[in-house]
């Protein structure tokens, strides 16, 4: 992870984005310049976690997205 990331992230991600101008709901990431409605989503973009499914060994950046892979593709086994 880059200095400048985990400055940002230090400080909270507030201050990785900056707002898009005439649409209030999107943000626009310092560091990758995507433009995104979710920032705590993002961020985690940045500082995956790197989950592993303990079924099939793929591997996810948030525990959410392995729960709902779990969920579709496990038969909804939960963690």
């Amino acid at each position: 992870m880059s200095a400048y990331l985990e400055e940002q992230m230090d400080r909270g991600y507030e201050s990785m984005y900056y707002k898009v101008p005439d649409i209030p709901a999107l943000y626009n990431c310092k560091v990758c310049g995507k433009t995104v409605s979710n920032r705590w989503h993002h961020t985690r973009s940045h500082k995956p976690q790197n989950l592993k499914c303990p079924l099939c060994q793929q591997v996810f950046t948030r525990r959410d997205n392995m729960k709902t892979h779990l969920k579709w593709k496990h038969g909804g086994l939960s963690i």
